[in-house]
């Protein structure tokens, strides 16, 4: 049988010469990797016309790529002069009616951001909507899976349901009077090589704990640990997040329910999670194993960054939050260890902390610098998110944290509630009034003196660093 070539159509506005060969180039290597790509360069004159070519192709296509930049947005949303891009707001014409016949259900039409173009360009219809950074092999490569349907994690073979013998029901004599929570920790790592590697016969779950890979603490709580695994029933190894609460009855099942929430995100920069369940009572998260370093390992506390590096970095977590956000999640634990750095030093968000998790821990997590007022009374909204991105900017910006003084935890915490973070050029006089600006707005004490969105913020902030 002969093999089935995808056919994709791109969708672009003629920005500038420019523009116009780095899309033929794009279109070209996807020819070259087997996708029966089409755009306008191709065809000299179609004898029905550009308009009903057009049309054509959109509906013969398996997927039309959007070359989202800040004039086909403009074209598409009809916003641009009249008389100008009629090629690209008649293509904008179709998409519409494609995604309202579909009730908005959508496999057809794919935002593409080539090499500086940004989220905010992509045209109102397709927000929200995964999109893809071809400009990197890694970005190029999500894309080529999307379009060939080839996932980066297979399904593995279905197998024959067992049947479980009953459980034997254990009545504790007496409540837990502690108050605290103790980590059953399925490795007693006090016992174990000094190395990070587990023991052969550590089992959890389904999973063969195999490298402790790292510890998540509060203070001197722990909160998380994760582990490289092998997932006994494929061989497949993966990342698996311990956490250190227990959930029983209707907490399980809301535990279960986020989690799929969770499972449901798609983006390009957000470690994807696989799975998630319940071990005897202890949550815990499945992700494909990340073969990346934070940017707390790349860059140590004290190390101020260069601005190329953090407009980079800043602007790609903020187009991840922002489409989280948009899908009503969010992310209640950004910090510099919560950000990895990919191949190509893209920036990767993990460690979402979900609503059952956040209320568990709560009692024995120590509030940190990068926790908004409002959190801390357990109000947690999306410009939360962006304080606490704002709180990483700072210290990227400057090496020093917010408070700017040397204290607890908890003590830094207080008195950051209290405090204005200190005035940005009194201390680095390398930094321009536009970035105390756009970062003061960020870090405002209250939510909606903030920026409207995050990426509204990073967008401000990419601009003041240029």
């Amino acid at each position: 049988m002969e093999e089935a070539h995808p056919k994709v159509f791109i969708s672009y506005s003629h920005d500038s010469p420019a523009h116009i060969a780095r899309v033929l180039e794009f279109s070209d290597r996807l020819r070259a990797d087997g996708i029966d790509s089409m755009l306008d360069q191709y065809e000299v004159a179609p004898p029905e016309g550009f308009p009903l070519w057009m049309e054509r192709q959109i509906e013969e296509a398996d997927f039309v790529l959007l070359i989202c930049t800040p004039t086909y947005y403009l074209r598409v949303m009809r916003k641009e002069r009249e008389g100008i891009g009629r090629g690209v707001a008649w293509e904008g014409n179709l998409i519409y009616q494609y995604i309202y016949e579909a009730a908005t259900m959508n496999n057809k039409f794919i935002p593409i951001l080539l090499e500086g173009a940004r989220e905010a360009d992509i045209p109102t219809p397709c927000r929200g909507l995964a999109y893809y950074r071809p400009s990197t092999n890694a970005g190029h490569e999500a894309l080529y899976r999307r379009l060939t349907n080839q996932p980066a994690t297979p399904k593995t073979v279905l197998g024959v349901l067992r049947q479980l013998p009953p459980l034997e029901r254990k009545v504790s004599a007496s409540p837990t009077t502690s108050g605290k929570d103790e980590f059953t920790d399925p490795v007693d790592t006090s016992k174990s090589t000094p190395s990070n590697v587990v023991g052969t016969q550590q089992q959890f779950g389904s999973y063969q704990l195999i490298t402790l890979l790292n510890v998540e603490k509060s203070g001197q709580n722990v909160l998380s640990k994760s582990y490289l695994a092998k997932h006994i029933p494929s061989g497949k190894n993966l990342a698996i997040q311990i956490l250190n609460t227990q959930l029983r009855g209707t907490e399980s099942r809301q535990f279960l329910s986020e989690v799929q929430v969770l499972v449901s995100l798609k983006h390009p920069n957000i470690v994807p999670v696989i799975d998630g369940d319940l071990e005897r009572g202890t949550p815990f998260l499945v992700m494909d194993y990340p073969l990346y370093n934070s940017l707390r390992d790349y860059h140590p506390q004290g190390d101020p960054h260069q601005y190329s590096n953090i407009a980079f970095y800043i602007v790609q977590v903020a187009e991840a939050l922002y489409y989280a956000h948009r899908q009503n999640i969010l992310h209640r634990n950004i910090k510099p260890e919560s950000i990895l750095l990919g191949v190509n030093q893209d920036a990767l968000l993990t460690n979402f902390r979900i609503p059952i998790i956040a209320h568990h821990m709560q009692r024995f997590t120590v509030q940190s610098i990068y926790t908004a007022p409002e959190q801390r009374t357990n109000q947690v909204f999306p410009a939360s998110d962006q304080y606490a991105l704002g709180a990483v900017v700072y210290e990227f910006l400057t090496g020093e944290q917010p408070t700017d003084i040397t204290l607890s935890s908890i003590e830094a915490a207080s008195r950051h509630d209290t405090i204005f973070p200190s005035v940005l050029r009194a201390k680095h006089h390398t930094i321009s009034i536009a970035i105390e600006k756009v970062l003061l707005k960020a870090l405002a004490k209250e939510p909606g003196s903030r920026y409207t969105s995050v990426l509204e913020f990073a967008n401000a902030l990419n601009d003041a660093l240029r």
